[in-house]
């Protein structure tokens, strides 16, 4: 059994240490072309900040109703008062 304890990286760290490590195998489950994922690589990038802004687009844009947005700001964001 591994625990959090055991590997204290995150899934994400892994990414930005090695982002092509997984491309073949997400080739093949998705079905697009590894060149074509390479190229995507080269335009996305990752950043670790989340903001409420965002999070809100989001959810308006998926149109879903949400109680209460700030169990969204709990759920998403560590540091809210």
């Amino acid at each position: 059994m591994i625990t959090a304890d055991a590997d204290p990286t995150t899934a994400i760290d892994r990414f930005v240490r090695d982002r092509e490590r997984y491309l073949d195998w997400y080739s093949a489950i998705v079905r697009v072309d590894v060149s074509v994922l390479k190229n995507a690589l080269k335009e996305y990038s990752y950043s670790p900040d989340l903001s409420m802004k965002v999070v809100d687009k989001v959810v308006d844009a998926l149109g879903i109703e949400v109680p209460s947005r700030m169990s969204l700001r709990k759920t998403f964001l560590l540091d809210v008062h």
